[in-house]
């Protein structure tokens, strides 16, 4: 955690300035994750650390939390390295706490659920570019806060899933996008997974 938490404390101080859809989108906020999608990448090429990561740890909850607090405390004091070592930690903490229950709740075969893991990356690419051009016209739109933000993830997440459906139909397109055929690699993982 800390190994990740240094370089991506460091995008978050030294990024360039908002871009031009600021005050909605700021390329240090897209900058830093990097750091987390390369140990993403890892995970996906080390089952072990894979593992590692998804094992039962009530501590991580905890982490998660004060790290949230130390964050929102950044943010209100103008405390900047406070505000990116909080956002960095947080974020690792909850996903470690979030894949562990999931690991432990719903590591179970279902269709569903490997649709969703087969268009989960399509979907990570695409899912910001849509959400800012939905977002222009609503500047100017004064529904209610919580009805525009249901709209707005509701309409991205079809046209996301939509572009996968599009993608996935196209052997160029799914090498390009997705790399290895997902139903491979699953069955590459199954045959490592040792036997309970």
């Amino acid at each position: 955690g800390l190994i990740l938490m240094i370089p991506a404390a460091l995008i978050w101080m030294l990024a360039p300035p908002p871009s031009p859809f600021y005050p909605m989108y700021f390329i240090k906020k897209a900058w830093i994750y990097a750091p987390f999608f390369l140990f993403g990448c890892l995970m996906a090429a080390r089952p072990a650390l894979r593992d590692w990561v998804i094992a039962k740890d009530g501590v991580a909850i905890l982490l998660g939390v004060l790290f949230s607090l130390l964050f929102i405390w950044g943010v209100q004091r103008h405390v900047r390295i406070a505000e990116a070592i909080g956002a960095s930690a947080a974020g690792l903490f909850w996903l470690h706490a979030i894949l562990s229950l999931a690991s432990r709740h719903f590591d179970r075969h279902s269709p569903v659920v490997a649709y969703l893991c087969d268009a989960s990356f399509t979907v990570y690419l695409f899912h910001l570019p849509i959400a800012l051009l939905l977002a222009i016209p609503l500047l100017d739109v004064s529904f209610p806060p919580v009805l525009e933000w249901a709209a707005l993830v509701a309409v991205t997440t079809c046209l996301s899933v939509l572009v996968h459906e599009v993608i996935r139909r196209s052997a160029t397109l799914s090498l390009l996008f997705n790399g290895v055929s997902p139903r491979k690699y699953r069955r590459k993982a199954a045959a490592q997974k040792p036997p309970a």
